[in-house]
């Protein structure tokens, strides 16, 4: 049964990115994963490797994504040394984020 909720999710985000157009599409997309990312990170990892980067216009979406997708990759044990992944997120919140962030 929980492989068939995660199949759904799944599928669910999927159709999300899929009608993404715009801006506002996209930084839903995000919230969303945000808001499952801590229980399914393996869940999250597909969504975010789904998005289209080409549309992440904002420095604050490019920052978002970046944030979520180092989380999701830390969260599946995957080990990276890419710098590039998380700097975006870095160089917004430093300016821009409070503590938590």
């Amino acid at each position: 049964m929980k492989k068939i909720t995660e199949i759904i999710i799944y599928i669910i985000h999927l159709l999300i990115l899929m009608t993404s157009c715009g801006e506002r599409t996209v930084m839903r997309v995000l919230s969303d994963v945000e808001s499952f990312i801590e229980a399914r990170p393996d869940s999250a990892l597909v969504v975010l490797r789904e998005v289209d980067t080409t549309v992440l216009q904002t420095q604050s979406e490019r920052a978002k994504y970046s944030l979520l997708y180092a989380m999701a990759l830390d969260k599946n044990y995957i080990d990276t040394s890419d710098t590039r992944i998380i700097m975006p997120a870095v160089e917004y919140y430093e300016r821009h984020g409070d503590a938590e962030e």
